[in-house]
């Protein structure tokens, strides 16, 4: 018989951040650590700045790329 005052205890307890290492360091199976519920937060901030950093760099190349054949427009008039 099972003693109702005996406290319960999980024969295999392990600490989720273990759990989850060892899961992601798997090679014959993928592992998701995030959801829709639980994002990761770091990583979106990573794409996005990479996404806006990449578009200023294009608009800093187009607009300096306009500012020199205005130039060369320019200096060919006169």
């Amino acid at each position: 018989m099972v003693d109702s005052n005996a406290p319960f205890v999980v024969p295999e307890a392990h600490d989720l951040d273990d759990e989850e290492q060892r899961k992601s360091s798997t090679m014959n199976s993928m592992y998701i650590g995030t959801t829709i519920s639980k994002p990761n937060v770091d990583s979106i901030i990573n794409a996005v700045s990479t996404i806006l950093h990449s578009q200023m760099l294009e608009v800093i190349m187009n607009s300096q790329i306009k500012i020199v054949v205005i130039h060369l427009l320019c200096v060919n008039r006169t």
